[in-house]
């Protein structure tokens, strides 16, 4: 078995064994239930409860519980752990409901895996086998449910006892199984299928972990690389590396496109993006690395803009609003045809995910905000709703946000939960209305497609053009740059030369004097010999000529005057080598001499440069900054310069690109509006998503809702979901048939929750911080060990380093963001941790929260750009400090230490009674966050006693709002945060615990804008890891 399948396998049964807990009011509330509640019923109480007893017709679903934990631990011989916090908890048993008749529903009869498994104590099987005898135990029970004619509250117990006593739990202790119902009312449409429990929220991912568990993934698939990415040669660590920075930000690698602000990124931000929207460096997995008020959103948005810019350049090219007509077998002649969507087009249309549900719908209702593209805060006034009656079928964007805020278009939206998809549908065409009526909300001046066709060719070939001459010129700056840097040599050179040519002419004399000495031994020895020669009778002549010379002196000067010549053939040689070498340098001087003459002409290019692309004081700035590179580059991990600074990020350029976003925009909107294919697919999707049976056969279904999905996709360019919805939402989409997934949080999410949506993803952008919030993984560390060993994963070689700590895929803190660090080709280091791409610059926290946050968990590799207050301002917490507050805690798991609570209403007190500062009205006025639940559950009913007498909605509201573990706040942010600890010297081992690694006070002190305190024993605290430094730097800020 592959590492992938072994892993994926892992993760199911994890996922299978997960406890079910259920959120629910107290029964004493339930007058005032609504639908969306879920009420506690105690056992001996139930003939009670008016939903039971109400002749009312409407659906209920009846769950039950609650068992220990502790108890199934023990029956599936699961090895004993202790728990941290709390005594390890209750779960859920089963579900099932009844109609409005008070008659059973079929197939409704749920129960919770985890419990049943070890209650069996089968968790040694094969998966399929359990998932046999679990289906066997259901068929079997619900055999039993259909056997009663009514349920009414005497035949509800019933069922109940016979359910307890086939699962042999029926004559427990009170203390191991508190009996209580669960009552739900709701109706039958509420859900897209009314037979899947509400109470089972934890079973989202089984049935997509099936499907990607049994398909055939490729070694070099998306999400192959994801679960277990292996060595690659072409990843490089990007954070300090110069050349790749200067090259990844230069003009041409810069979207054409940008998001309305006039604002820009920083150097890193910057990088990501460009390496996101780039053709020649965009990988089909990249994370970022965005620790709290690092711009994530930010840089989100900019892609987002560039994958709109894509697609208006995609419909350009196709020149018609004409789509490929595709014809179904249905009997059903209205709905006998689809209309097939480009595929370049399904692969940018982008779905942001995550396992939080605020931070997606967060990210969804901030990309249209109308206040943040005012014109004041844009460079153009194309996106300004006071000034443009209509950007982006804005109105239909009014009607699914309302106008508080207002939105400035439909560029986003929630979907997943049936009540987001409803409001999505209701913009859509309605059955009875025909295509060609249909104009959205556009009941004149319906936008031209060929008017928008040609705004949109003419302003991308501007900006094309604009963005290539740019870089040309900037490639053309540094040209000359090191052009001049040579000429500024050149003095020294020609002097060098100059110099040279003197030694070349003292030689040249001195071999001239050589060669005339040699001539003048030549013409010596000549002479010698003539006269000798000439000494000689006409018989001896005749006799040398014929028997050759025998004069032994004149065979001497023969020699002599052959060696003579040949040094004088080389002294020839070497006076023409001088000569020539004395000629180059000549040649060098006149260059050096004639550049010199071209300086000024350089230098006024150089200054044209600057002239030409700085359209204000800004901008030449940053162009001085960015031309530099020798500085700009220099120790560029800590030079904060730089790493605020958006290489080339001029003003005109950006206008250039903010009014290309809009001219998209404007492309996409009148495309849609006259596209007969588009209008007929939003119908057809209104159809299928509100149940209707059009006649298809399940795989042309399963077709058409593909290509009608799609559609809505390029309408609504980014779609939410949490990962909870994706399994029900995308059932008939397969591997790769989504365009680009977007993961937020994603430090914070399991891995094998993010699985069905990668899965389907055609590219995806992880984002995320695993040092702040970690996932929540429920099932215990026995457990998972367990699981582990059945699928051999300790053979597994791979691991991962994040601040110190060594995982590996049974660490219940791995997660998403991890192994998508691990996959991307471009990384950055924290520490020892391996990040995405990581931004640096922050601007939510001041000092001594960012400098804890920096010091604990950021290797001090964070700069902060946050601005301080220009007033002075009352906030609840008046300094920031580590409050030493001594007491026990109430023992048995339950961390709570009443004279730490007592601090904090005395606090609150304060601020409301002498301050004038009303704690209750304002969620952002305090949170207080502690590592456990058990210290936040006994504030919280300290504080509703402590303030009973006032406005009791208001301060449950606050309780609930602004009470919490890290966990909930993760992405939220308030002016004052404090930090109660809890625990006494009887729970070291829990507050070690809470010290074994940063997160939990990282995230606790960058929830605080402004102030920050813990409250804790600090004989206990403050010698631990991680409170010890922000004891520390909480000193020296005060002492400062």
């Amino acid at each position: 078995m592959s590492e992938v399948k072994r892993i994926l396998n892992f993760w199911k049964e994890v996922n299978l064994l997960t406890p079910v807990t259920i959120k629910s009011i107290a029964f004493k509330n339930q007058e005032s239930l609504s639908a969306k509640d879920v009420l506690k019923v105690p056992y001996n109480r139930i003939e009670d409860s008016l939903l039971l007893n109400n002749a009312e017709k409407y659906e209920i679903e009846i769950g039950f519980g609650d068992i220990k934990n502790t108890y199934l631990y023990e029956k599936g011989n699961i090895e004993k752990e202790d728990f941290v916090d709390g005594d390890g908890g209750e779960s859920f048993i089963f579900a099932f409901k009844i109609d409005g008749d008070k008659k059973y529903k079929e197939d409704s009869f749920t129960i919770s895996k985890f419990a049943f498994i070890l209650l069996k104590n089968i968790i040694s099987k094969n998966y399929d086998d359990i998932e046999y005898e679990i289906k066997k135990f259901v068929e079997n029970i619900e055999i039993d449910l259909k056997s009663y004619e009514n349920y009414n509250v005497e035949n509800v117990k019933k069922i109940t006892s016979l359910i307890l006593k086939e699962l042999n739990i029926d004559n427990l202790d009170e203390k191991i199984l508190k009996k209580s119902f669960y009552l739900k009312l709701f109706s039958s449409n509420e859900e897209e299928d009314s037979n899947e429990s509400s109470f089972f929220q934890m079973d989202f991912y089984t049935k997509d972990l099936e499907i990607i568990a049994k398909t055939n993934l490729k070694d070099n698939s998306l999400l192959s690389n994801i679960i277990y990415s292996k060595a690659n040669k072409n990843r490089q660590k990007i954070d300090d590396n110069k050349e790749f920075l200067a090259e990844i930000t230069l003009p041409k690698n810069m979207p054409i496109g940008k998001w309305p602000s006039k604002y820009n990124p920083s150097l890193m931000q910057a990088a990501a993006i460009n390496i996101c929207t780039s053709k020649e460096y965009s990988p089909n997995i990249f994370s970022v690395n965005g620790p709290p008020g690092t711009g994530k959103t930010t840089l989100l948005k900019e892609i987002i803009a560039d994958t709109i810019v894509k697609k208006a350049k995609i419909i350009a090219d196709l020149n018609s609003t004409d789509l490929e007509l595709i014809r179904t077998n249905t009997t059903n002649p209205y709905y006998l045809n689809y209309y097939k969507i480009p595929a370049e087009l399904k692969k940018l249309g982008i779905i942001v995910s995550s396992n939080n549900n605020s931070a997606v719908e967060n990210i969804s209702k901030d990309l249209p905000k109308a206040e943040d593209v005012l014109s004041k805060d844009t460079l153009t006034n194309l996106f300004d709703v006071n000034e443009q009656e209509n950007i982006y079928f804005t109105k239909d964007s009014e009607n699914i946000f309302g106008d508080n805020p207002r939105t400035w278009g439909l560029i986003s939206a929630p979907y997943g939960k049936k009540q987001n998809i409803q409001k999505i549908l209701a913009i859509l065409p309605e059955k009875n209305k025909k295509i060609d009526d249909f104009n959205f909300n556009f009941d004149t001046n319906i936008p031209d497609f060929k008017k928008a066709l040609s705004n949109f060719q003419e302003k991308y070939e501007k900006v094309l053009k604009y963005r290539e001459n740019f870089n040309s010129n900037v490639e053309k700056f540094f040209r000359n740059k090191d052009k001049i840097a040579e000429i500024n040599n050149s003095s020294d050179q020609i002097s060098n030369l100059k110099n040279k040519i003197e030694n070349l002419i003292e030689e040249l004399k001195k071999v001239q004097d050589n060669k005339e000495y040699k001539d003048s031994i030549l013409k010596q020895k000549r002479e010698q010999k003539s006269n000798i020669e000439n000494s000689y009778s006409i018989f001896t002549k005749i006799t040398n000529k014929i028997a050759g010379e025998k004069n032994p002196k004149i065979l001497e000067l023969n020699k002599d005057i052959e060696i003579l010549n040949e040094e004088l053939i080389n002294i020839n040689k070497d006076l023409r080598n001088i000569e020539n070498d004395k000629d180059e340098l000549h040649k060098k001087i006149k260059v050096l001499e004639n550049s010199k003459k071209i300086l000024k002409e350089l230098e006024e290019e150089i200054n044209m440069f600057f002239k030409t692309y700085s359209s204000n004081e800004n901008d030449l700035k940053l162009l001085e900054r960015c031309s530099d590179l020798e500085n700009f580059y220099n120790d560029i991990i800590n030079n904060e310069k730089t790493q605020e600074s958006c290489p080339w990020g001029i003003e005109e350029f950006n206008k250039l690109r903010e009014e290309l976003f809009a001219c998209s925009l404007s492309l996409i909107e009148a495309y849609i509006v006259n596209s007969k294919g588009i209008k007929a697919n939003l119908k057809l999707l209104k159809l299928l998503l509100n149940g209707e049976n059009l006649g298809y056969s399940i795989e042309e279904r399963k077709n058409v809702f593909k290509e009608c999905f799609h559609t809505l996709n390029l309408l609504i360019p980014v779609l939410s979901t949490t990962f909870a919805s994706v399994s029900r939402a995308f059932k008939d989409f397969e591997e790769n048939e989504l365009g680009i997934v977007i993961i937020d949080e994603a430090g914070q999410a399991t891995p094998f929750s993010a699985m069905g949506l990668l899965y389907r993803a055609n590219r995806c952008i992880i984002v995320g911080d695993p040092l702040q919030v970690e996932p929540v993984m429920t099932v215990t560390s026995t457990l998972i060990r367990a699981i582990a060993n059945k699928y051999e994963l300790n053979k597994l070689e791979k691991e991962f380093n994040i601040a110190g700590k060594i995982f590996n895929y049974t660490s219940p803190s791995l997660s998403i963001q991890t192994l998508a660090d691990y996959a991307n080709l471009y990384y950055g280091k924290i520490g020892e941790t391996e990040v995405g791409c990581p931004l640096v610059v922050h601007r939510r926290c001041l000092s001594p929260m960012f400098d804890i946050s920096n010091r604990i968990s950021y290797d001090n590799r964070m700069i902060n750009k946050c601005m301080p207050d220009k007033v002075k301002v009352d906030y609840v917490l008046e300094k920031n400090e580590f409050i030493d507050v001594k007491g026990q805690e109430k023992g048995n798991g339950d961390h709570y230490v009443k004279e730490q609570g007592e601090k904090i209403i005395e606090i609150i007190k304060d601020c409301i009674e002498n301050r004038e500062i009303d704690v209750f009205e304002n969620s952002k006025h305090l949170y207080v966050i502690s590592p456990f639940t058990t210290v936040i559950n006994g504030l919280k009913n300290d504080i509703k006693k402590a303030f009973k007498d006032g406005n009791k909605e208001a301060v449950n509201n606050w309780c609930n709002t602004c009470l919490g573990t890290v966990h909930k706040f993760q992405g939220k942010e308030a002016n004052s945060v404090i930090l109660l600890l809890g625990c006494d010297n009887n729970s070291k081992s829990s507050a070690q615990w809470a010290a074994q690694a940063a997160n939990i006070l990282n995230v606790a002190a960058t929830r605080a804008k402004k102030r920050f305190s813990i409250i804790g024993d600090l004989e206990l605290w403050g010698k631990l890891n991680f409170f010890k430094d922000a004891k520390e730097v909480l000193d020296k800020f005060n002492k400062e």
